[in-house]
């Protein structure tokens, strides 16, 4: 199965908004679905770990191709990014 790189969590389907930062969303779990797009106002967006390693490596290799002098450090800072994304 192919699974989405973005979807919409649909957490307050029923509130009206204004007390969304104490909202705790374990409270919510059995209460949560979620969409491809957008659905209600207070969706809340979340984007695979899969897909965002996926643009950094993409991004690390057409800056590497692109700059013949691409800099140790940006090649460094990128698997450190790279290395704390995936031990999330």
């Amino acid at each position: 199965m192919k699974i989405p790189d973005k979807i919409y969590l649909q957490v307050c389907m029923e509130c009206d908004h204004e007390d969304c930062e104490n909202c705790k969303f374990e409270d919510l779990e059995c209460n949560v679905t979620w969409c491809k797009e957008r659905i209600f106002e207070g969706d809340k967006e979340y984007v695979s770990k899969d897909a965002i390693l996926d643009l950094i490596m993409d991004k690390r290799f057409e800056l590497r191709g692109n700059l013949p002098e691409f800099e140790a450090g940006m090649h460094s800072a990128y698997d450190l990014l790279i290395k704390t994304i995936s031990d999330i």
